[in-house]
């Protein structure tokens, strides 16, 4: 068997032969079914219950059938137009077959990688699904993405090849085509390959691909980084990753926002978080490029490094959102990379070479890196969690030096009381590494810290905080889970094979009876300040703002935490331990009477966990004094027929109820003393305690006839040997192997059998009787009360719910399918052992629904207000239907719990390896899932009895009633397959609108059709939502806006989950062929005929679909038209038909006419319906035009030789530039068109298929497109159209409708110009208007009919742009504010995807720049903004453009109006933005240069005016009072306006970095020749403008990735800056860099690490104030982030220069003379002490003391370094505030006294 659930071995009954018997069906019936061709129901139901087997017995099967059945769904899967719901199904099969690779290695397996490539770009990228003829859910888009990431472990190796010559051609980045190249090369490239198969892989692509990475960003760079990844984990040891590591790290560093530019974009955090979603990638990659003498470390502590400060408490924002993820995933990933390595049975693919592996050295460099980070983040509110397991799993790799940490942070937030918050993320992080706390192998004090800890953390339970009382409890919970409370003090004086330490501990467990004790006491003195505030009803509790109602939580969570902590307690003491926490239990809920809700709960759960640990003893303690009390309160007749009974006995009877869930052994010992409770006690008039002892029935039952657990200790044996023969400290954290386990189950005795019968005889069976006699009474007088009557329907619930195990599953005649199926759909009804017991004949689920189906009768019909009896019979009948023990909600909620506790105690160093309680709580889990599976039986009549029961209350006159019973029913349908179908002719009668059918009953079916189940038939099959779709237009039974909203919901999901559903099924060759052999291998085979009769079956289903389909379109056409239907309805009704248009079935003739009449609807909601629908149906319509393959190669002239792979401009690609126009038919005919903008820049598809040319013919209209035609070359229809489009809809928000514009495209692309006619006239006059909306509906009409003329003749077209240039005239006479955009959309969207040959006519025209500053700016700027976007949608196809319109625009880069510059500015980014250097030499060679553009503006730039003393440009000289002073004034006036040229000019040049800098490129060294003079201007006060965006500019700039040949330039650039005398650009230039190193650390620390150092530290000795001042905050920043080492050397230097003397002289320290420069000096000094101080805001250093104490000796001095020195010290106090108590041992008691006198403000009065 290839991998089987262990647990299953665990169980106490076998389940082998249910588990081969089950596999024998499914590949049986699975096979057949697809040889039969039916896919529906069959092969679906089938597939379905192989993921049930798998859930239940994992891949328990062969690995022959495991091959073969990955096969048959791998064919399934990549069947071509399948429905998406079955490919959801499929892919979820596939990949649960699939997910484990160590089961199947390459040589068992392999999948051919194209089909599946077809079926996943029809998914993600179809083009069905683009013009909304298909719908995909996004779940089955994330399916197919894991689908591909499993399967492509199995693609051959030969594969690789193949995908590069598939996708290389869409590997243009300027294009959208880019991240669809990257996404199916990161997806689909096999990196996981056979050594000897290696060379075929990534060999083929590595360097390419890294190279493209390195030189172009875009939103494809999380494709790369995931294919990357991968590499590297698949790939250890076996790639040389070194020389691309820094950049790596650059790329993680920038992840995190760090450092970013600002921007001013709402979404930015939002953005940021999107793109950060390489966090997934990041850290796998860093963890499989550790070791190996990889420099991986290195950076990764200089990662660290940088982010500390920002895991700081203080700290918070988007940063801290990113970096918890990174904190909290790579030491878990580090630690799981260890376990692979050092498992002993490593799989075919673990092969990490020896040399690659992490040694001991790594492991303690990843800790000593991480570590200070996370010891931070421990306490910042966006981390804590993160770092909480981050510790954990730094506490698995080196115990030693994270617990001590742990534990000192620990022992002083238990003896603080100002900080909360640390006490609850440290007891949160104890109970995360208790595990290795305890641990004496690897952390052998840790023992000794445990029950100090466990008595220091009882203040944390706490009344007044509920936090800190859950992190107590959960702490407490997690020790004991770990440490048997045993007694073990005297073992010591019997046994002198101790270690001292040993004695110790043993010694130290004469303690655990104390902390016992007194954890008791905090409990109890918690549950007696517990009231019941709480709100009194359920509705009340579901408002989750109300304060009471999150009160009410956090004492339910409290509850939770105080039972599981006490539960693992008593299960981990010995008896004599038990026995004194059982006395003081005992005494306290004796002596104490509590309310029931809070207190009450509370206490009474903690009885129960006593019951569950030591049943007789518990039972023993309690049960004699209960009944007693319970005796002595109901003997008597009056507080029987109370009405509220004495507050002592609810009390008792809730204690009673939780102990009776105990083991049924201790149960059968008090038989008597049960059945006196419950005979006194069920029958009481007061419903809150006869509601206890009914429950206190249920308890009883249940656990007497229940399979269960004997016992849950963390070893295999109990505590009854001493403590001198078993020494239980060495048990202290102890796991087992599954084998030494020895789990004792306990099975219902004969004895306790007949227990449960005789409490059924005695309790149920006269209930029964009642009802039955109830039932009976036909004399119409109800002789029942109501109390009475609900009291009797309670405990027959409560009754039959306790016994659920022991009825078997309804009986009876089935159902008859509703979906008939060729092959059998007997449903797998999983067994588990049920105890076996002889009752009466009328107890059986049977007979019980029978009786309570005729109580529901008797009750509608006798007691038609009795809503609380409806409610109990609908709890009653759910849990007939599906409850045998465990509910699927009972299940679910202990699942989580079990995860929760798995994941705080699992060590994934050490690998599945769990302490008992784990193993116990899973096997009971596995127990528990088998009988929660037993519900899906088969569905017989009495189901069908009862749902429609539940049915016929789900749609009552009563809210509360209808919404419990819709609960139930919901969970009939989940239950039972096709449940749902028989209902659906009763839904279908509460849907019409009739008398008979109340309001009530119409909503309740519409909530019904909003369960899942029933939405499903509402948009997932033909034959049912042919059914409800017409109903539900119909349903016009209200216009209450509650209905409305309803139906609106109702519609919503079904255009929400919208499927498209098939009408016809296919079922491919291969997928038969794969099926024979999955059929042979389990014994059958099936005859041709059987298959021939499949294929006919499929094809008659087919057309029933189809006739199904056409028939629900004409009847919704036809109500549509009827006029019966209101107008909300008629929406409706047209918003379905939308639906309908498919991509595989024409639209009937009249839903086309519908859709095309409602174009002109006088409703607005009709008309967008209808823009959308006749789009939609327009492309549907679409003819195919042949393509022919075109070798490009045998096009050009110049016949190209090379054949290395050289993206970009190539002697082979120049053919299709815009070049050559076709200006005449002959021409036109002959030009080769190339649309698409992506191919042939990076390479050329094999093959390229072009247009073979149009070829005007005589086209056939059919009907539906007749239609269509006829009413678009109706002159009156267009004239009505138009009149509707150009009316305004939203005042000031319209835009240019997509929808529109792509309804006229296929309006002039089906129907040529024909169609064109009638909007000639209209289109003219739309363009002169001035109206925004008529404007607006021109660009639409533009803009289709250009992109719709793509097939034209030449002729036609011709005369096309001969009308259209004349109106695009008068547009650019026309624009203004509002429609600005309107119109460069439309400009875009006629140049996208369009060969620019094709449009020479609109560059022609649009290129003809008249910039008269005359006409005023924006005329100017809306032709510019036009011609960009044609350019823009260009790419890299028209250079010769490019050059010709910089050429024209180098005239106005200083033009006058700010408007005209900030559009140059943006035009220019869009000209340089196709420059780019590709791998292999290639790139844009015939592009503009951006260095020969600088060079031509440089000189103009030196005219800027400067300020004196600036020495950067040439231009006038600025005096203090802001006036120019000249040479000769004459020639004043010529130079001020070049002046303002230069000024005017260089704001353009701004403008367009801004643009450059969020490109794909990165950072050219040209760009670096312009920085000086921008930081020149940061500081130009005489124009705010110019220094806004100097300052913007330089932030951009800054933040932007740096490559390696830009770093030269740049610091050359910062160099001539800080070298210069103007003190506000050194200041600008110091901003700059901090910046720039922090962006580009990983790159320029390599080598630029001095220069940097270097050129700050010259700064220190300025003469300026403020250039010193900053040189130390950047000091500060480059030390922070450890760009500059803190080394000896620097901090002499420093001290050095404090030391230098003073002059001693009177007047003003100021001067410029050698006491000015002695000052300077002696500034600096400090100033660099203070950069190294602050330079470790949450640390101290070790030379930090003695820093500050230098600090001190200069606080005397002149007032500048005086208030260094306090500004220092002020800093240092705040940043070290919260640690003080640790940072102080730093310090001396002398230098902790001088450092509290600098705090000190001096005192003037003494």
């Amino acid at each position: 068997m290839q991998e089987e659930v262990f647990y299953n071995e665990l169980l106490p009954y076998s389940i082998n032969a249910e588990a081969d018997e089950h596999l024998k069906k499914i590949k049986a019936n699975l096979s057949r079914a697809v040889l039969l061709r039916e896919l529906r129901p069959g092969a679906l139901f089938w597939s379905n219950e192989l993921i049930q087997y798998m859930r239940l017995y994992g891949r328990r099967f062969s690995k022959s059938d495991h091959v073969f059945l990955i096969k048959l769904f791998y064919e399934l899967f990549t069947i071509p137009d399948l429905e998406p719901f079955l490919l959801e199904r499929w892919a979820t099969v596939l990949i649960a077959l699939l997910r484990k690779k160590k089961l199947l290695s390459r040589t068992d397996l392999s999948l051919p990688w194209r089909p599946l490539y077809h079926t996943v770009k029809e998914i993600i990228y179809g083009k069905a699904k683009k013009e909304s003829l298909k719908s995909i859910p996004r779940r089955l888009e994330e399916l197919a993405g894991e689908v591909v990431s499993v399967a492509r472990v199995y693609f051959p190796a030969s594969s690789t090849r193949d995908m590069l010559n598939e996708w290389r051609p869409l590997l243009c980045p300027f294009d959208t085509a880019m991240m669809e190249g990257a996404f199916f090369l990161s997806s689909f490239l096999p990196t996981l390959l056979l050594p000897e198969e290696r060379d075929q892989g990534y060999p083929l692509w590595f360097d390419e691909l890294m190279g493209l990475w390195d030189s172009c960003r875009g939103t494809w760079n999380e494709s790369w980084m995931g294919l990357f990844t991968r590499l590297a984990f698949d790939n250890v040891g076996s790639i040389d990753w070194e020389p691309h590591i820094s950049k790596i790290f650059s790329r993680i560093l920038k992840s995190f926002g760090i450092g970013k530019a600002p921007s001013t974009h709402p979404g930015n955090l939002i953005s940021m978080l999107k793109s950060s979603r390489l966090t997934s990638h990041k850290e796998v990659l860093i963890t499989y490029l550790l070791g190996g003498g990889s420099s991986t470390q290195e950076h990764l502590t200089a990662l660290f490094n940088v982010l500390e400060p920002y895991c700081h408490p203080s700290k918070s924002g988007s940063a801290n959102i990113l970096i918890a993820p990174f904190l909290s995933a790579l030491p878990q990933l580090f630690v799981l990379r260890l376990h692979k390595e050092k498992k002993s049975s490593p799989t075919w693919f673990d092969t990490i070479p020896d040399q690659a592996r992490l040694t001991e050295a790594d492991i303690d460099a990843f800790v000593k890196s991480i570590k200070p980070s996370i010891m931070l983040a421990l306490f910042n509110k966006s981390a804590s969690f993160s770092a909480t397991f981050a510790l954990k799993h730094l506490a698995s790799l080196r115990p030693t030096e994270i617990l001590p940490l742990l534990l000192e942070r620990t022992y002083f937030s238990l003896e603080t009381l100002t900080e909360p918050h640390q006490l609850h993320a440290t007891l949160r992080s104890l109970a995360c590494v208790s595990r290795f706390l305890v641990d004496r192998k690897r952390f052998p004090e840790g023992p000794s810290h445990v029950i100090p800890l466990l008595n220091l953390v009882l203040p944390g339970i706490d009344p007044n905080d509920h936090i800190k009382t859950i992190s107590a409890c959960t702490f407490i919970s997690m020790v004991a889970s770990l440490v048997p409370f045993v007694d073990c003090s005297v073992t010591p004086q019997h046994r002198d094979d101790l270690t001292e330490d040993e004695k110790d501990l043993c010694l130290a467990t004469a303690q655990f009876e104390e902390f016992l004790v007194n954890f008791l006491d905090r409990c109890f003195s918690l549950i007696e300040n517990s009231k019941q505030e709480q709100p009194s009803s359920r509705a009340e509790t579901k408002t989750s703002s109300s304060p009471l109602s999150s009160l009410f939580n956090y004492e339910n969570l409290i509850g939770s935490a105080i039972f599981s902590a006490l539960q693992t307690i008593f299960s981990q003491s010995s008896p004599q331990l038990f026995q004194v926490c059982l006395k003081r239990l005992f005494a306290f809920t004796t002596s104490h009477v509590l309310e029931a809700e809070v207190a009450g709960k509370m206490c009474a759960a903690m009885c129960r966990a006593a019951a569950k640990a030591y049943p007789e003893m518990t039972l023993k303690t309690f049960l004699p004094y209960c009944t007693q009390i319970v005796e002595r309160l109901t003997s008597d007749s009056e507080s029987r027929e109370a009405e509220h009974s004495e507050p002592e006995l609810i009390w008792i009877l809730q204690l009673l109820s939780e102990l009776s869930h105990c083991q049924s052994k201790a149960l059968l010992l008090y038989e008597t003393e049960l059945k006196t409770v419950l005979e006194a006690s069920l029958h009481l008039k007061c419903n809150e305690a006869s509601k206890r002892a009914q429950h206190m029935l249920h308890g009883t039952l249940h656990s007497l006839v229940s399979i269960s657990h004997s016992e849950y200790r963390n070893v295999p044996f109990d505590f009854s040997a001493s403590p001198q023969d078993h020494l239980y400290i060495h048990d202290w954290g102890r796991t087992l192997d599954k084998k030494d386990l020895d789990l004792h189950w306990h099975k219902p005795s004969e004895d306790e059998l007949q227990m449960a019968k005789r409490l059924l005889d005695e309790f149920l069976l006269p209930e029964i009787k009642n009802l039955q006699s109830i039932v009976s009474n036909d004399s119409g007088e109800t002789m029942t009360s109501r109390d009475d009557f609900y009291r009797i329907l309670n405990i027959s619930h409560y009754a039959i719910m306790g016994a659920t195990t022991i009825l078997p599953a309804l009986k009876g005649d089935l159902v008859e399918e509703i979906v008939p199926s060729a092959v059998s759909a007997e449903k797998h009804v999983v067994a588990y052992e049920r105890p076996e017991i002889d009752l009466d004949p009328e107890f059986n689920r049977e007979s019980f629904a029978h009786l309570f189906h005729s109580v529901l009768q008797h009750v509608l019909t006798k007691r038609e207000d009795d809503t609380k009896s409806m409610i109990q019979i609908a709890t009653t009948m759910r849990m007939l239907l599906v409850d045998f023990g465990v509910t699927k909600t009972e299940y679910d909620m202990e699942w989580k719990s079990f995860d929760t506790v798995k994941k705080l105690l699992a060590d994934k160093l050490s690998g599945r390896k769990f302490i008992r309680q784990l193993y116990i709580d899973r096997a009971k889990l596995q127990h528990e899932r088998r009988v929660v599976e037993h519900k899906r039986c088969q569905f017989t009549k009495t189901h069908l009895l009862l749902t429609k029961d539940l049915f016929q209350l789900s749609t009552s006159s009563y809210t509360e009633v209808r919404l419990k019973c819709q609960q139930a029913l919901a969970a009939s349908f989940e239950s039972f397959r096709h449940s749902s179908r028989f209902l659906l002719p009763d839904l279908l009668e509460k849907l019409k609108s009739a008398d008979h059918i109340s309001h009530e009953e119409f909503k309740g079916a519409l909530y019904i059709l909003l369960t899942t189940r029933c939405v499903y038939l509402c948009y997932g099959q033909w034959d049912t939502l042919a059914k409800i779709w017409p109903a539900l237009v119909q349903a016009d039974h209200s216009e209450k806006p509650s209905v409305l909203s309803l139906i609106n919901q109702l519609i919503g999901n079904i255009g929400h989950r919208s499927n498209s559903p098939a009408i016809r099924h296919y079922v491919s060759n291969s997928c038969l062929d794969a099926a024979k052999a999955l059929l042979a291998v389990s014994g059958e085979t099936a005859t041709e005929s059987d298959i021939e009769e499949g294929e006919k079956r499929l094809k008659a289903k087919n057309e029933q679909t189809l006739q199904i389909y056409e028939g629900l379109v004409e009847k919704l056409v036809t109500l549509a038209e009827s006029g019966n239907l209101r107008w909300k309805y008629v929406e409706f009704c047209n918003a379905l038909l939308t639906l309908l248009v498919r991509y595989d079935v024409t639209l009937p003739t009249s839903a086309v006419r519908l859709s095309v009449q409602n174009l002109t609807h006088e409703s607005l909601r009709l008309r967008k319906v209808a823009i959308s629908t006749v789009g939609t149906i327009l492309r549907q319509q679409k003819r195919a035009n042949s393509a022919l393959p075109l070798d490009p190669k045998q096009v050009t002239q110049v016949q190209w030789h090379s054949t290395a792979l050289q993206p970009g401009d190539r002697e082979d690609n120049q053919w299709h530039r815009y070049e050559k126009l076709p200006k005449t038919e002959e021409s036109w005919k002959s030009c080769i068109f190339v649309d698409k903008p992506h191919l042939g820049y990076y390479t050329w598809p094999e093959p390229l298929l072009v247009y073979s040319g149009e070829t005007e013919r005589a086209r056939v209209l059919e009907p539906g497109e007749r239609v269509i035609y006829d009413a678009f070359t109706s002159q009156e229809f267009v004239d009505k159209l138009v009149e509707f489009f150009s009316l305004e809809d939203r005042k000031g928000r319209d835009k240019f409708d997509e929808k529109r514009f792509r309804m006229f495209k296929g309006l002039f692309r089906n129907h040529g110009e024909a169609a064109l006619i009638p909007f000639k006239s209209h289109l003219q006059r739309l363009c002169a208007d001035q109206q925004d909306s008529s404007q607006r509906c021109a660009a639409e009409i533009t803009a289709g009919v250009v992109r719709g003329s793509k097939h034209w003749p030449f002729a036609k077209i011709s005369e096309l742009w001969e009308f259209l240039l004349p109106c695009l005239d008068s547009v650019l006479t026309q624009i203004n504010v509002e429609t600005f955009d309107d119109w460069g959309s439309c400009i875009a969207s006629c140049s996208a995807n369009r060969d620019p040959r094709r449009l020479h006519w609109l560059f022609e025209f649009l290129s003809r720049l008249r910039l008269d500053e005359g006409k005023g700016s924006f005329k100017d700027t809306a032709q510019l903004y036009l011609l960009q976007g044609a350019v823009e949608q260009q790419e890299w196809r028209v250079p010769a453009l490019h050059h010709a319109l910089l050429n024209q625009l180098k005239p106005y880069l200083n033009h006058s109006y700010k408007l005209v510059r900030d559009r140059i500015g943006s035009f220019l980014s869009t000209i340089f933005y196709f420059e780019i250097k590709l791998p292999n030499g290639g790139g844009s060679q015939l592009q503009p240069k951006l260095s020969e553009f600088i060079k031509f503006i440089t000189p103009q730039l030196k005219l800027i005016p400067r300020k004196e003393g600036d020495d950067v440009t040439d231009g006038p000289v600025i005096d203090m009072k802001g006036t120019m002073s000249f040479v000769d004034e004459k020639e004043e006036e010529k130079v001020k306006e070049e002046a303002d040229g230069a000024v005017r000019l260089f704001k353009t040049i701004l403008n367009w970095i801004f643009g450059h800098t969020k490109g794909h490129q990165p950072l050219p060294p040209s760009l670096f020749r312009l920085l000086p003079y921008i930081l020149h201007c940061k500081s130009y006060d005489d124009d705010k403008e110019l220094e806004a965006l100097s300052t913007t500019a330089l932030s951009f700039i800054a933040t932007s990735p740096l490559p390696e040949e830009s770093i030269e330039p740049a610091l050359e650039a910062i160099e001539t800056v800080l070298q210069g005398s103007s003190w506000k650009a050194v200041c600008a230039a110091l901003n700059f860099l901090s910046g720039m190193v922090l962006r580009n650390l990983f790159l320029l620390r390599q080598k630029c690490v001095n220069r940097i150092q270097t050129m700050v530290l010259q700064l220190f000795q300025s003469q300026r104030l403020e250039v010193r001042e900053r040189s130390c905050d950047v000091l500060r920043q480059l030390l922070q982030c450890r760009f500059i080492s803190l080394t000896s050397s620097l901090i002499e230097h420093f001290n050095k220069l404090a030391s230098t003397e003073l002059p001693k002289q009177k007047g003003n320290r100021k001067g410029n003379g050698s006491g000015g420069k002695a000052l300077a000096n002696r500034h600096a000094g400090v100033l660099g002490l203070s950069a190294c101080v602050r330079a470790f805001p949450y640390s101290i250093p070790e030379a930090g003391p003695d820093m500050l104490m230098t600090l001190a000796n200069h606080v005397n001095d002149p007032a500048s370094i005086q208030e260094t020195v306090r500004k220092t010290v002020a800093n240092f106090k705040d940043s070290h505030r919260d640690d003080w108590e640790f940072h102080k041992r730093h310090f001396t008691e002398d230098q902790l006294a001088t450092l509290s006198g600098l705090l000190v403000s001096p005192n003037y009065y003494i």
